[in-house]
């Protein structure tokens, strides 16, 4: 049985798939299984995956399935998981060589639930434009790590006990890793960070990120209303309000007002009633948002671009 499980979902990402596969192959920890999840692809990732397979079968299986989205591909991959430790890395970004194995070490050397790690952020030349490390939210409390900590699948690896019907991943919608990773912070008892950057994502045309389709934004009012209830249910609400409300400032009033405001392919009519939807559930759930406590940790430009909507 392999000690460390990579969960790969893939759709019509044949331009980048050779690269994130031969980075997992190529691990210096070889005791893995990469379990990777055709969504239903459309281009040659099919004919890409089954080389790999050919070439690596010993580690690597393959499931095949209509298109479900991210979120449902990532589902499905849990269950044919039969390590105790899990990794998730999205098809068209890749790991450093040694992510594994200083992850695993990490977790095991720590006994935590999960470990965090920093990543790159590169363009489609692979040429790096921003990094997650060095920052400063280690020198923090718990609460403040669970904010700073980087909201997303892939930069961590997981304890697979931890994963169950209570902590898996929304299905055809954006923004699942978002209440995904809050729930993972409130379900572990430890977490451990290894100050290094081993992920390296890749922002291109196409992305989420990238992504000219506005209206999806407003996936991540149910992303936050997903938290809340969470949060709700297992009564620490109160406990975490500040915390959510700023990821709320930092996610949503922040970096999806920005989208929607440099968007070029949308009409002031769109965008407009976006902005509305958007500053009204801010304002019916976080009436003070302007006072919360952690706007002070903002890098500079993004206290600004913050100030600047607020006037």
């Amino acid at each position: 049985m392999a000690k460390v499980s990579i969960i790969v979902p893939v759709y019509n990402v044949e331009k980048y798939l050779e690269k994130c596969l031969d980075s997992l192959v190529n691990q210096t920890f070889k005791d893995i299984e990469i379990i990777i999840v055709n969504d239903g692809s459309t281009d040659n990732c099919r004919k890409i995956i089954d080389k790999y397979y050919a070439k690596y079968t010993s580690i690597i299986k393959v499931i095949t399935q209509e298109n479900k989205g991210l979120g449902a591909a990532r589902n499905t991959g849990l269950k044919f998981v039969t390590s105790d430790y899990i990794m998730f890395v999205d098809s068209d970004d890749y790991i450093q060589s040694n992510m594994v194995y200083e992850m695993y070490n990490k977790i095991l050397q720590e006994q935590a639930d999960f470990v965090i790690c920093g990543f790159n952020v590169v363009n489609e030349h692979y040429e790096l434009t921003s990094k997650t490390f060095p920052n400063k939210y280690e020198a923090y409390d718990f609460n403040t790590q669970m904010i700073f900590g980087n909201l997303c699948a892939c930069n961590k690896i997981i304890k697979r006990n931890l994963l169950d019907d209570d902590l898996n991943f929304r299905s055809n919608v954006w923004y699942e890793d978002i209440d995904f990773s809050f729930k993972l912070f409130l379900k572990a008892k430890k977490m451990c960070i290894l100050p290094k950057n081993l992920y390296n994502y890749l922002l291109r045309q196409g992305s989420i990120m990238n992504s000219n389709n506005l209206r999806k934004n407003l996936d991540l009012i149910d992303a936050f209303n997903e938290i809340i209830n969470y949060a709700k249910k297992n009564n620490c609400f109160d406990k975490y309000y500040n915390e959510i409300e700023f990821l709320v400032i930092d996610h949503l009033y922040i970096s999806c007002i920005v989208r929607i405001l440099t968007n070029i392919n949308s009409t002031k009519k769109e965008k407009d009633e976006l902005l509305n939807i958007i500053l009204e559930y801010i304002n019916n759930n976080f009436k003070n948002y302007s006072k919360n406590k952690y706007i002070k940790l903002l890098s500079l430009n993004r206290k600004i671009i913050f100030y600047l909507i607020l006037l």
